[in-house]
């Protein structure tokens, strides 16, 4: 297999059941860096006439230095929002009835057992429960949490109090001052 005269590259895969996170690398700027003001934040606090003869001289200057570039990028960076946690992000106990519900229904599908079938048949009304009641409080949570108070094209128009109104009775009971019967 790791024979080196062969036409064949050896790959090492890691397989796993799970999604390894994505690790991001820290970093002082980012596309929406002000790089003028970083460069003016710099040049202001900048100190040119540093003395470095001794080893804890060069020390100091180099944290300051560094200190200073870092500062400056802060300043001159816009604070990135954390993501939030995306919406469709399976909760735990679903995804154990989903394999679960997996597994029974293999099992079934080999054995064709009418135990087995009752099993998988009761796992898969489990799940559509729990997914429903997953939706409804997901549904609940954002009509709770909406900033938006209206319809997303504005509210309707109300035909008794629009005064140009297409019904001529409302009109004209607008006019007159009489309440809608």
């Amino acid at each position: 297999m790791f024979e080196l005269s062969s036409d064949h590259s050896p790959i090492l895969a890691t397989v796993g059941a799970h999604v390894l996170p994505r690790v991001v690398t820290p970093t002082l700027t980012t596309n929406h860096t002000d790089s003028d003001a970083f460069r003016s934040c710099i040049t202001i606090h900048i100190d040119l006439h540093l003395r470095i003869k001794q080893r804890s001289e060069l020390d100091d200057a180099t944290y300051h230095f560094i200190t200073l570039l870092q500062d400056a990028a802060w300043h001159s960076s816009p604070l990135l929002r954390t993501p939030l946690a995306p919406l469709h992000a399976t909760p735990l106990h679903i995804r154990n009835l989903v394999t679960d519900k997996r597994r029974a229904r293999s099992r079934w599908q080999r054995s064709r057992d009418q135990g087995d079938s009752v099993v998988y048949n009761r796992l898969k009304r489990n799940l559509q429960a729990a997914f429903r009641s997953a939706w409804n409080a997901t549904f609940t949570f954002l009509l709770r949490h909406s900033r938006q108070t209206t319809l997303p094209f504005g509210r309707l128009p109300s035909v008794s109090n629009d005064p140009k109104s297409l019904f001529p009775r409302s009109r004209h009971r607008m006019a007159v001052g009489l309440s809608e019967t």
